[in-house]
């Protein structure tokens, strides 16, 4: 039997991924949230297509969960694909100091593009992206400290973008999640 493209992209996240489409042209870095166990297919491959050429985070979220030796080569899978990793309990670990420090080279090249140009320091612009329930409104809230944006264990909590100032280096933008457009196989979109 040979097995069919499965294909579900309602309109809400058709929606989402215009939102994203067009903050991309004007966030400095660009935080992806993959579920630590599953790397792999917990990315969308549409992101990679929205900004090839922005900088880029990838959080391994829920390490707790996974596997730590798999965790490691995963970290090293992206790094050598030119993208800084890093792994993550988002409930548990403090992340402000861990993405300031995974960004530090961002940061200062930002700096530097700034005083050459006689600017005021302007706020590294992060956009937060990932598939539904990966964990984009938990690591808000472990930056921020508090509350600032719902969580739940179901998908599609945050149904709207939401600017967030973190401190006077960082404002991030929450997003809704998007799922791939097609998987090439029922087994793919079941994982």
């Amino acid at each position: 039997m040979k097995s069919q493209n499965v294909h579900y992209f309602p309109g809400h996240m058709q929606k989402a991924l215009r939102i994203i489409e067009s903050y991309a042209k004007v966030v400095d870095l660009i935080i992806e949230l993959v579920d630590a166990r599953a790397p792999f297919s917990s990315r969308n491959p549409l992101l990679d297509k929205i900004a090839p050429n922005k900088s880029r985070l990838i959080l391994l979220s829920k390490s707790d969960l996974a596997d730590p030796a798999c965790s490691k080569e995963w970290i090293s899978y992206f790094k050598i694909q030119n993208i800084t990793a890093i792994s993550s309990n988002l409930k548990k670990d403090k992340l402000a100091s861990l993405i300031s420090f995974a960004t530090k080279d961002l940061l200062l090249a930002k700096r530097k593009k700034e005083e050459k140009f006689g600017m005021k320091p302007q706020m590294i612009k992060t956009m937060v992206i990932g598939i539904p329930n990966v964990g984009k409104s938990t690591l808000i809230n472990n930056l921020g400290g508090r509350k600032i944006a719902a969580v739940g264990n179901k998908a599609g909590i945050t149904r709207a973008e939401q600017w967030i100032k973190l401190n006077a280096d960082f404002v991030l933008l929450d997003t809704p999640g998007v799922l791939p457009m097609n998987y090439l196989d029922q087994q793919e979109a079941i994982r």
